[in-house]
């Protein structure tokens, strides 16, 4: 797949600020679990801290508000404890406060605390398994050792979680830890099995506009099997893709049986429930779904019914969605017509710079370019029209703002990891010196002075073994030529651009 994922995405990202769930109480044979023969000798307590995992945006984000509380709550939990080295490989206890949290705080804050011999162990941790469909199986096979890290388990209809009618299972990957006196607390990261999706429509229109159809298509459809636990975890060197803070293509999901499964679309608005956006006004929608990826590597993508507007099914940048991300499309309904245009050194032959085109409509302001070699890239915007304005021109800054005034901008958001090995771009804006009404910590690159139709600015790729992309935010200003004349109209319109290499071949 190609990394395809920066919207509003603040992979990140898929982000829900995850707490730790620290467990209380100790838990024993009275309140659930099972004792193994211990060999004769010393026991040590380990202490297991469990934590329900950050939503990815799909990178860690801040937990959605409207929802934090249910979204972290644990109603009831299981742990798991193997044996993993050869002097007790065999060892095997599983530890449970089901039917329900002894310490059923708001945010299910507790701990747990075991006594083992010394020795090497593998944990795993699950909750809320009574949501799922096959749980009596699920947690028989907890009790009898028989569970698989590739069990395959089913969840209710994903309207199920939007009504908050039950809570959201979740698992861990397997945790190594060598239990001695000295042995520190253990933490482990629990991992929502559904992603998130937010869908926000912004009228930028010069009158309002009604919405009569939304949908998201090409989900996975409900009760489809999937992996209780990451699909990820018996890979060689234990990856634990989904803990990771950036989203690659080889993190896309894997289902029970390479079966991908019937897809659906997530209907949030009808014709017979239209709703009226003023200008500059936004309406969101958010929905739970399931883990989603397409075998083709097709995009997802969005429906949107305006009269007198593009109805057809507009593809963008995503053709996964994994368990725990919170993907953020935005949806920008707009009468202007802009072309983005890239354009790079030792273009192929006969080849041209590659554009993309966002048409007056509701457009998803996204795009990304992808180069196969380092060197300078020049990014052109260019407008064509805007129906509302007279004689419309990009507002440049050139040396002094006043108040609230703002004009174009291009932002740097990401730029690979935090390292220059990693970094896509280099000789990068070290602060918004060319756009000083945004906050100081923004890197702004430099563009052009003049008002005018078409604008550029220019970046550095460097020549780097791996995959890696950067993500700019352009914030294009559009107002009248001549105020005086044609009003004084300003709209603002942004747009999020990726740049991608080619792993292993942009020298």
């Amino acid at each position: 797949m190609r990394n395809k994922r920066y919207f509003s995405i603040q992979t990140a990202a898929v982000a829900f600020t995850l707490l730790l769930l620290s467990f209380l109480p100790a838990c024993s044979d009275e309140n659930g679990g099972n004792s193994p023969d211990i060999p004769d000798g010393k026991l040590y307590t380990l202490t297991i801290n469990l934590r329900s995992k950050e939503n990815a945006l799909p990178t860690y984000t801040k937990a959605d508000p409207s929802h934090d509380k249910f979204e972290r709550h644990i109603l009831n939990w299981w742990l798991i404890i193997k044996g993993a080295g050869n002097d007790n490989q065999d060892f095997y206890k599983y530890m449970t406060d089901d039917p329900q949290s002894d310490n059923p705080a708001d945010l299910s804050e507790t701990s747990v605390k075991v006594e083992l011999p010394a020795g090497q162990y593998k944990i795993y941790a699950l909750a809320n398994l009574r949501s799922l469909t096959n749980a009596e199986e699920v947690i028989k096979a907890i009790q009898e050792e028989t569970l698989l890290t590739k069990q395959g388990v089913s969840l209710p209809p994903m309207t199920r979680f939007d009504e908050q009618s039950c809570y959201i299972p979740m698992t861990s990957y397997g945790y190594e830890v060598t239990v001695s006196e000295s042995t520190p607390e253990q933490a482990i990261s629990l991992i929502r099995l559904i992603g998130k999706v937010e869908l926000t429509v912004t009228n930028y229109q010069s009158s309002a506009i009604t919405l009569k159809g939304l949908s998201l298509n090409k989900l996975r459809a409900d009760g489809q099997s999937i992996f209780l636990f990451p699909y990820d975890i018996d890979e060689a060197e234990n990856p634990q893709n989904l803990l990771q803070a950036d989203v690659k293509d080889s993190y896309k999901p894997g289902f029970p049986g390479g079966v991908w499964g019937q897809t659906m679309s997530k209907v949030f608005v009808t014709e017979g429930e239209s709703v009226e956006i003023a200008t500059n006004d936004h309406v969101t929608y958010t929905s739970y779904v399931n883990e989603t990826a397409s075998q083709d590597n097709s995009d997802l993508t969005i429906t949107t019914k305006i009269d007198g507007r593009n109805d057809q099914p507009q593809a963008f940048d995503v053709d996964f969605i994994r368990r725990n991300d919170w993907l953020q499309i935005p949806v920008n309904v707009t009468d202007a017509n802009i072309v983005i245009k890239f354009d790079q050194q030792h273009m192929p032959i006969g080849g041209l710079p590659r554009s993309i085109h966002f048409p007056a409509g509701p457009i998803i302001p996204t795009g990304a370019y992808e180069t196969d070699h380092a060197g300078d890239i020049t990014i052109t915007y260019k407008l064509t029209d805007v129906s509302s304005f007279t004689s419309p021109v990009f507002k440049h800054y050139s040396d002094t703002y006043e108040g609230s005034e703002i004009y174009s901008s291009a932002v740097l958001l990401t730029n690979g990891e935090e390292s220059k090995h990693t970094n896509l771009l280099i000789n990068t804006p070290e602060d918004n010196t060319h756009a000083p009404w945004l906050d100081k910590s923004k890197k702004a690159f430099k563009l052009p002075e003049d008002n005018a139709a078409e604008g550029s600015f220019k970046v550095t790729a460097q020549e780097l073994s791996t995959a890696a992309e950067a993500t700019i935010q352009l914030t294009l200003v559009i107002v009248e030529r001549n105020p005086q004349t044609n009003g004084n109209r300003e709209i603002a319109l942004p747009y999020t651009i990726t740049l991608k290499n080619k792993k292993g071949n942009n020298s």
